[in-house]
């Protein structure tokens, strides 16, 4: 539990040492994501976990909130009664800063205001003890590890400072990324991303270059801003979504279970500080405005979610806490909570159509079905050319401007969003269909459509942000490439990502890691890595392990292979379905 291994890497050897010797963590900022992350850490290790804030109700509410989940897993027999203790006794919570003086870790997560961070920052610089710090993560939406970075005026705080993010619910979401930006040093950025990965246990999407929310975050926050200016009643709210519910879920529903403010400040600091060719840009700056007067309004009225006195948000939530439901919907002609109503299918046939293709075929949110409803000239088929097509269009931005690879859109949707299938799987799936000619065309379909929003669909570089720079997709076309991934022998589930600067196909395991062996000890380690689902054995962990013996026995005929070490990560390490 909370043990880091080198796996005979020497440039990681010494940091492991260092982080096997972590003894306290200080966390910043006691609201939802800060009670995640110190339940997280009290699960997995036997670190102690102190709560700074300068709000004695959100210290209250953190301290019953962490005292509410552990005494449910004493009723819900996961832990005996008698270790309930030994759990609690590891938090404190406090409002002085001078605690940071024995933090081996510090963690700040407390809020996208930048004024807020360096008085937060001016904090760490005063108490933290450099000697024993190995370095400071700070939760953010929106901001680039460099303009955080320089919050600090010591160099060695600089130095040692990393973005590290997670996803809600944190101690339930395996996503977590770590950014390195241009100030944090090699060995700070290997620390980070191995915690993360080895004590927190996560799929950590590790991201050198710095960019505006890593990957998930800015396309979770596009599905939000892309929707919400065309809104203008409530039933608006429910049905111009449902397209992303077809992905995974209506975003408006989900922040109002993790609140507004880290959506709104994001899209204040996004409207101001995306680079000039950034595709989605726009939907930060409209009529003045980073976001829409209705949702400011719900913000001024405090109306923020599930965690106001009145559970009020987007929806209006009713039951018990952890199990509340939408009984009604924010209206932003009104300003008042009204009835819920089904989507009008008549409209919306194309989904209704999709929904009951894939019941017939036993499958939830298919790509066949997505590719049903983009095809359709209902309304359905308008909203996800209009709403989705663009995003698919960024992930592909993303790989070509060098943010991130094939892998981590694939995995930050799919893992940290909860797509069903990876952006990267979809997209896949249109090129397979349409082939890259037939989906340009799908693309060009959707800006005549859209002539307010033009720019969003630009492949030929003609307009707006991306002129001058010519779509990945004709980079795939004039290499005869016909997919981003590589899929299994088996279940034909993706096993492999394709590298743009090398031409090749790379390892992209989702269930697994596996870690090459070194010239010294030929030993390759293959790791079932999805311990938040109990390591199980299904068709994608077939695909993966079938992938991996594969590349071994290559290694094997070439002499640079001698053994295979089998385990698995998290505690237990349980193998349902083995």
């Amino acid at each position: 539990m909370g043990t880091c291994f080198s796996y005979g890497n020497k440039l990681l050897q010494k940091e492991i040492t260092k982080l096997n010797s972590v003894k306290n963590i200080t966390l910043i900022g006691s609201g939802t994501m800060g009670i995640g992350i110190g339940i997280d850490i009290l699960n997995k290790t036997e670190f102690n976990v102190v709560f700074i804030d300068v709000s004695d109700k959100s210290l209250k509410r953190a301290q019953n909130d962490i005292k509410a989940y552990f005494s449910g897993m004493v009723s819900g027999g996961r832990i005996l009664t008698g270790h309930l203790d030994n759990y609690l006794k590891r938090v404190k919570y406090t409002k002085d800063f001078k605690v940071l003086k024995d933090a081996d870790i510090i963690w700040e997560v407390a809020t996208e205001r930048l004024d807020i961070k360096k008085s937060i920052f001016g904090n760490i610089e005063k108490y933290a003890d450099q000697d024993k710090l190995i370095f400071v993560f700070s939760n953010t939406s929106s901001h680039t590890t460099g303009e955080l970075a320089v919050l600090f005026n010591d160099r060695f705080l600089k130095d040692k400072f990393l973005t590290g993010h997670g996803y809600f619910p944190f101690h339930s979401n395996r996503l977590f990324d770590v950014m390195k930006g241009k100030y944090a040093s090699e060995e700070t950025f290997i620390a980070g991303v191995a915690f993360a990965e080895q004590i927190l246990e996560k799929k950590v999407i590790a991201l050198r270059n710095d960019h505006h929310g890593y990957i998930a975050d800015p396309v979770f926050q596009a599905m939000g801003a892309i929707v919400s200016w065309d809104i203008k009643t409530g039933q608006d709210i429910v049905e111009l979504p449902q397209v992303f519910g077809f992905l995974t879920a209506n975003p408006f529903l989900v922040l109002d279970r993790t609140g507004h403010m880290p959506y709104t400040e994001s899209a204040n600091h996004l409207g101001k500080a995306l680079p000039a060719n950034d595709r989605l840009k726009s939907l930060y700056n409209q009529d003045t405005k980073h976001y829409p007067v209705w949702i400011e309004d719900l913000e001024k009225s405090g109306r923020i979610g599930i965690y106001n006195e009145a559970k009020e948000g987007f929806f209006k939530w009713d039951g018990a806490v952890n199990r509340e439901k939408p009984i009604k919907v924010y209206d932003p002609e009104t300003k008042q909570y009204v009835d819920i109503k089904e989507p009008d299918y008549n409209e919306f046939w194309s989904i209704s159509e999709a929904n009951a293709l894939d019941r017939r075929e036993a499958t939830i949110k298919s790509i066949k079905g997505l590719i049903q409803i983009a095809l359709s000239d209902d309304k359905g088929g308008k909203t996800f050319r209009r709403y989705v097509i663009p995003i698919m269009l960024y992930a592909l931005d993303l790989i070509q401007d060098n943010y991130g690879t094939v892998a981590d859109i694939n995995v930050s949707t799919k893992v940290g969003l909860r797509f069903k299938y990876g952006l990267c799987e979809i997209i896949d799936g249109f090129l397979n269909y349409f082939g890259i000619d037939g989906f340009i065309s799908l693309v060009k379909k959707a800006a005549i459509e859209n002539p307010d929003r033009m720019e969003l669909f630009d492949t030929d570089g003609k307009a707006g942000p991306r002129k001058g720079i010519l779509n990945l997709l004709y980079t795939m076309k004039k290499k005869g490439w016909t997919n981003l991934l590589g899929y299994g022998r088996i279940y034909a589930t993706p096993v492999s990502q394709r590298n743009f600067k090398t031409d090749s196909m790379d390892i992209y395991y989702n269930d697994l890691r596996y870690i090459f062996p070194t010239k010294k000890d030929r030993v390759a380690s293959i790791i079932f890595d999805n311990p938040l689902r109990g390591n199980v054995w299904n068709k994608y962990t077939i695909d993966q392990l079938d992938h991996a013996i594969g590349i071994s026995v290559k290694m094997y005929e070439k002499g640079q292979l001698g053994a295979i070490l089998f385990t698995a990560s998290g505690t237990g390490m349980r193998m349902l379905g083995a």
